[in-house]
């Protein structure tokens, strides 16, 4: 669509600017979520800066060892960068669990209102990645709308926006994960169903395939097997507790 904007002569990314439009709003979402639950902005915010941290350096460890995978060991492909969703996901929520601890809080009184304020942040990514044209849609001439300006998707074919799908996906979401307990664990089980279904309308061939799934499916199932497994292990021990 747009993948750059033109501000004083000057060319910027859009990507760039809905990412950093996504974390403006995010933290403002982040400030009325403490408000509202009685919480702290100053422990909330310091987590959430070092979750974004964990989600740029896990995003694009995950995009280079993809492109490893799809092309082999190259000093082009280690290299090459770019961000993988499921990459940035564990590396920000591994951050934010050692981000609590160093601050000496508990990271699970502050899900629920971390979790919207990221989800929003990752909407907005989608939005920066529909402008761009990165991780496009298959082709379709009922529902697909054509890039002339990309320089990843193929210009002029109608694709499934599958981008916008997933930006709106995320909004509304946040909505119904906003002030929720276990607001992580929802959000992790939630969104590898969606995205597991979503993948099979995504169009571009470099996200990398294991067997006839691609690696966001199959990290979306080993997602799906670990959220499903903590919430029977703390179900389970909530049990002891009552017992005793």
């Amino acid at each position: 669509m747009y993948p750059f904007f033109e501000v004083f002569g000057r060319q910027i990314s859009s990507y760039a600017s809905m990412v950093a439009i996504g974390i403006v709003i995010s933290i403002a979402i982040l400030f009325v979520a403490c408000r509202r639950e009685k919480k702290s902005f100053d422990d909330a915010v310091y987590i959430y800066v070092f979750s974004l941290l964990g989600v740029v350096v896990g995003s694009m460890l995950l995009s280079t060892l993809v492109n490893l995978y799809v092309n082999g060991f190259s000093v082009n492909e280690f290299l090459r960068g770019g961000f993988v969703f499921w990459g940035g996901f564990i590396g920000g929520w591994i951050a934010a669990v050692f981000a609590a601890k160093y601050f000496e809080k508990e990271i699970s009184e502050f899900y629920s209102v971390l979790v919207p304020a990221v989800i929003i942040f990752a909407g907005f990514g989608r939005v920066g990645c529909f402008l761009t044209g990165c991780c496009y849609g298959q082709i379709s001439e009922v529902a697909g709308l054509s890039y002339s300006m990309s320089e990843i998707a193929p210009n002029g074919v109608p694709l499934i926006p599958i981008q916008l799908i997933e930006a709106l996906f995320d909004f509304a979401l946040a909505i119904c994960l906003w002030g929720k307990k276990n607001a992580m664990y929802k959000y992790a089980g939630i969104y590898s169903l969606f995205r597991f279904v979503a993948e099979f309308f995504r169009g571009d061939p470099e996200r990398g395939f294991v067997g006839p799934l691609s690696v966001s499916q199959f990290i979306s199932i080993c997602m799906l097997i670990f959220v499903c497994a903590k919430v029977c292990r703390n179900q389970a021990l909530a049990n002891q507790g009552q017992k005793k």
